[in-house]
């Protein structure tokens, strides 16, 4: 969608950026450059609005919609810059040789009480398109969601009651932490060469993966040595609590009447062990979501974290000491 050479130069330049990202870091620096930008609307809930299990889908597809309706925008001083769907959507990474380019926009969205609250985030360097995806979030709030999923589905207009901005510019973790919980508020899919993984290390796996490439948008490569994650997981206890497999159905615009199916897996992961610098990683993936849909709202979940009580050892107690 982007017009005119200069815009098209730029983002053939934020292609270029993120192929080859100025810095080398590990899991602690990525943590503490790790940025995105957060618009919450809190909106009053329709009656029969359906959350379960693709709410964020949906609404991540009418926010895709409604950036398409935009006119490129341009700078104070007249110039075009590249179109905010662009930098959202198209896969720059492989215009400039990559495998795979994650996605700089994560919607979530869920039912509170009586409110529907919508969650927009908008990380690194795709900071300087956040007012046109607010804006686009917005225009798809007041020009109708669909309250269900489904082909012909209603779709039904909200209007904010309050929206929050917030900037996050680092993530922090817990010290020495000794146990952790991810708790999947939508399914999480993992796939490899078209086959469905579903257990808890392939699932530990993508969350790493997701990081890497997250990080190029924060101008960083994720430096980590081969196994790291083999590694990190060998002292871990692994469990599953209520974990069990959902499917429900993807319609698109794109596709019109013909139902995609969609398979993942939902419930609790629980880590007990030394988890050390794999709790870094689990903290900046549960900012962007992990798995193979996360650019659609699926793999969400909130990392819950404990850590172990460090005391200081008592010195020159004497063994004999008398009362």
């Amino acid at each position: 969608m982007t017009a005119g050479e200069g815009a098209l130069g730029q983002l053939a330049t934020l292609a270029e950026d993120l192929a080859n990202p100025p810095l080398r870091v590990g899991i602690r620096e990525l943590a503490a450059l790790w940025t995105f930008e957060q618009f919450r609307f809190r909106c009053p809930r329709l009656p029969d609005m359906e959350d379960y299990p693709e709410l964020s889908e949906r609404l991540r597809g009418a926010v895709g919609a409604a950036l398409h309706r935009q006119p490129q925008p341009i700078t104070a001083t007249g110039w075009l810059r590249p179109h905010a769907r662009d930098v959202f959507f198209a896969p720059l990474s492989q215009a400039a040789g990559e495998d795979e380019s994650a996605k700089p926009l994560v919607v979530r969205g869920w039912v509170e009480g009586r409110h529907l609250i919508v969650d927009l985030r908008v990380f690194g360097w795709a900071i300087g398109w956040r007012d046109e995806a607010a804006a686009a979030t917005l225009d798809a709030l007041r020009s109708g969601i669909a309250i269900r999923n489904g082909r012909q589905a209603q779709r039904c207009a909200l209007e904010p009651e309050h929206v929050e901005h917030r900037r996050v510019a680092f993530i922090d973790t817990p010290p020495h932490p000794s146990e952790g919980r991810l708790r999947f508020r939508s399914p999480v899919t993992v796939r490899h060469r078209g086959a469905g993984l579903g257990t808890p290390a392939a699932i530990l796996r993508s969350a790493l993966s997701r990081v890497e490439r997250m990080a190029r948008w924060q101008g960083c490569r994720l430096v980590v040595g081969t196994g790291w994650m083999e590694a990190a997981l060998s002292p871990i206890e692994l469990a599953a609590d209520h974990w069990r497999r959902v499917t429900w159905q993807r319609f698109t615009r794109n596709q019109r009447d013909t139902a995609v199916p969609m398979a993942g897996q939902m419930g609790d992961l629980i880590l007990r062990g030394p988890l050390g610098d794999l709790a870094t990683v689990l903290a900046m993936a549960e900012t962007c979501n992990i798995g193979s849909h996360a650019a659609l709202g699926m793999g969400w979940f909130d990392w819950i974290v404990q850590s172990r009580e460090v005391r200081p050892a008592l010195m020159g107690l004497a063994a004999d000491v008398q009362p």
